[in-house]
């Protein structure tokens, strides 16, 4: 068995758009998990016992830590649970697949990152937070059955807790000394 939690948009939320791909995501993923038996969770089950925002809180990063796969559907913007259900699975090294197809919201580049950047740099952008904390990026859930497929037989290597550790000393390291805002405030 392999379980998967399927992050996302959810449609309670004031702004968030349907959340019904979960449901699209749930059969396709069976279909092209031929022979896996794959289990879901779904954030938007709740048992009815669970009636305060703690207790979502705390079944959402269990669920996030304990799964085989976490898979984010970022074509359209998420809230912060997504982020911090991603740093839950890195901190346990569990796999984080994310779905942002081309023209989508997480691969449209902000005006902040994008005057600095090559042409080319700015083709094949995709957002910093979701490039960083996923072990890999894919269009469809064809490429991301796929990477399941190919992770259960041959385990890939996957990015843990560290990840945020490396990426602080990278920037110490290489970007510190030039950044005067962050040597006016931390010295």
């Amino acid at each position: 068995m392999v379980s998967i939690y399927l992050a996302g948009n959810v449609s309670n939320i004031k702004g968030n758009e349907d959340d019904s791909w979960r449901e699209e995501f749930k059969v396709k993923l069976k279909e092209r998990l031929d022979g896996i038996d794959a289990r879901f969770l779904d954030p938007t089950v709740r048992l009815e016992h669970i009636k305060d925002s703690y207790t979502v809180f705390a079944q959402d990063v269990f669920f996030a830590s304990n799964c085989d796969f976490v898979i984010v559907e970022a074509k359209n913007k998420v809230g912060i649970g997504v982020g911090v259900e991603m740093v839950a699975a890195k901190m346990h090294g569990v796999p984080v697949i994310s779905v942002v197809p081309k023209e989508s919201y997480y691969r449209s580049i902000d005006r902040y990152s994008e005057k600095n950047l090559s042409a080319e740099l700015k083709s094949n952008w995709i957002h910093p937070f979701v490039q960083s904390l996923s072990d890999v990026i894919v269009e469809n859930l064809d490429e991301a059955a796929k990477w399941i497929k190919e992770h259960i037989n041959e385990k890939k290597k996957i990015k843990d807790h560290s990840v945020i550790n490396e990426a602080i000393d990278y920037y110490k390291r290489y970007h510190y000394d030039n950044d005067e805002q962050a040597k006016e405030v931390f010295g």
